[in-house]
């Protein structure tokens, strides 16, 4: 019972150590987006690609998105497979990982980029209610 309980704990830690270091990457690399001028080099692609603010938006995000989601993937791999498979509460193989990776990254970024849209469009519409 002690072992589980000391086991459980590891598993505890290594969990939230993941967590921490996904947190701390995202506000690294928002901030690095921000400050070197990538960011407003991809608005500009964006926008020369689209006109029309909110399909060129969607890009933009789109493609802010695609860099995320390959630079965090070394600790999703860690954090949700290997973490799974060291501590034995997993058995799925890495290719079936590798699916459901993929089809809750096309859905939560699906979700992410019409929950966006509309905060815009919210900003965009009653910018002068909330601006000080």
């Amino acid at each position: 019972m002690e072992d589980a309980l000391l086991k459980a704990k590891k598993y505890s830690r290594a969990r939230y150590c993941s967590v921490i270091a996904q947190t701390l990457f995202c506000l690294a690399f928002f901030i690095i987006i921000g400050q070197s001028g990538i960011s407003t080099y991809i608005a500009k692609t964006a926008s020369s690609i689209c006109r029309v603010y909110y399909p060129a938006l969607a890009i933009y995000l789109f493609f802010i998105g695609v860099i995320l989601n390959a630079a965090l993937f070394p600790i999703e791999y860690l954090s949700s497979f290997k973490i799974e498979h060291i501590f034995g509460l997993s058995r799925q193989s890495f290719s079936s990982w590798l699916k459901d990776y993929a089809k809750s990254l096309v859905l939560g970024s699906i979700i992410s980029l019409v929950m966006i849209l509309i905060l815009y469009s919210f900003l965009r519409s009653f910018g002068s209610f909330w601006w000080v």
